[in-house]
């Protein structure tokens, strides 16, 4: 099972997905995005990761035009988009958002992205339930408003269903003393162990 920890914004915080074991970490790139890693910020951290990690970086914003901006000098980065992908941009760097069973059926038939993902919140950040088709769907990251306690919740409800991946992002933060949101690492590390505990493995 695949985990992504998103909107993570400084080395800190990605040094702590990568210890802790997500496999992916998402620095938004939308400036529209309260999570949004400004251009000069954005090359100084990138300088700072280290190489053999840069492979599970995925840069996410809604518009390719601000993607397109880093994706040929961050050439191991996946990239995650709410528009259509320019047809150079290789399938197996994207992500696709779906919004029903029959677009994932499309985007996995016709080889559009090498993964997908289904946003519960629709775009809110609120929990909106989940529906029964996104288990055992291959490629199929599940996110929007994934805290401790929806965690927990959807466990006590669906112990035991298959799933490819989760993608998390505000249920793994709280704020500092400046009432920023950031990324905290007891969350970071309890939303993950409730994963890992609950859910049946749907990656291949």
């Amino acid at each position: 099972m695949l985990v992504k920890a998103c909107g993570l914004r400084n080395l800190q915080e990605i040094s702590w997905a990568h210890d802790l074991g997500y496999n992916f970490w998402g620095i938004v790139v939308d400036p529209n995005s309260k999570r949004y890693v400004p251009t000069q910020d954005f090359e100084s951290l990138w300088d700072s990761v280290p190489t053999e990690w840069r492979s599970r970086c995925v840069l996410v914003a809604r518009k390719w035009q601000w993607l397109s901006i880093y994706a040929r000098t961050c050439g191991e980065a996946l990239l995650q988009c709410y528009e259509p992908f320019p047809d150079f941009v290789a399938p197996e760097r994207c992500i696709l958002p779906v919004t029903r069973e029959e677009e994932w059926q499309i985007c996995r038939a016709q080889q559009r992205a090498v993964y997908s993902l289904y946003d519960v919140s629709l775009g809110s950040g609120e929990w909106q339930g989940l529906p029964p088709w996104c288990s055992d769907k291959a490629g199929l990251f599940v996110a929007g408003g994934l805290s401790e306690d929806r965690l927990q919740e959807l466990a006590t409800k669906e112990r035991g269903r298959r799933f490819f991946g989760f993608d998390l992002s505000s249920g793994l933060e709280g704020d500092d003393v400046s009432g920023r949101s950031r990324k905290d690492y007891r969350k970071m590390a309890e939303c993950l162990k409730i994963i890992r505990n609950n859910f049946l493995d749907g990656t291949p």
